[in-house]
């Protein structure tokens, strides 16, 4: 997405140096594939491991003074999603801006999504339907149009 392949993550004095995107240095990612030899190589990991990764990212990237931060996690309501909520709780994010695509699959775990985040009492901000519009390339069948959902409780 932002054309950062083959860039590196450096550790620094006071934690890992994520990888900026532009020379002004405003916006930085850090990716457990920074951290892989090859771009193609799956990451098997059990719980704890990446539980352990999640907690170190959040812990021990200098993310420097920050007016957000944008975690991407797998579909669903796993491990990961506990433990990026364990370890963000003492930061009282704002909530949560969970994404879709207009597939019933994807609606279904959305939903879900909602629902953990209520137990946990994380607000929903938002929610967005990524690839709204999409228009198959081998029929032209354009899939949805709406793009934003405002989620209200």
């Amino acid at each position: 997405m932002f054309s950062l392949t083959g860039r590196d993550v450096h550790q620094g004095t006071d934690g890992w140096i994520p990888v900026y995107v532009d020379d002004t240095q405003s916006l930085c990612v850090m990716s457990i594939g920074f951290l892989l030899n090859n771009k193609d190589e799956a990451v098997v990991w059990r719980g704890p491991k990446k539980n352990a990764m999640i907690k170190q990212f959040l812990s021990d990237v200098v993310w420097g003074q920050l007016d957000y931060l944008i975690i991407d996690t797998p579909p669903g309501t796993s491990n990961e999603h506990i433990s990026v909520v364990v370890n963000i709780k003492s930061i009282s994010p704002d909530g949560a801006i969970l994404v879709t695509t207009p597939q019933g699959v994807s609606l279904s775990d959305v939903r879900r999504e909602v629902s953990f985040c209520k137990k946990i009492l994380l607000p929903v901000i938002g929610i967005i339907e990524n690839m709204s519009g999409f228009v198959c390339p081998h029929c032209s069948v354009s899939i949805r149009t709406h793009t934003m959902y405002m989620y209200t409780p």
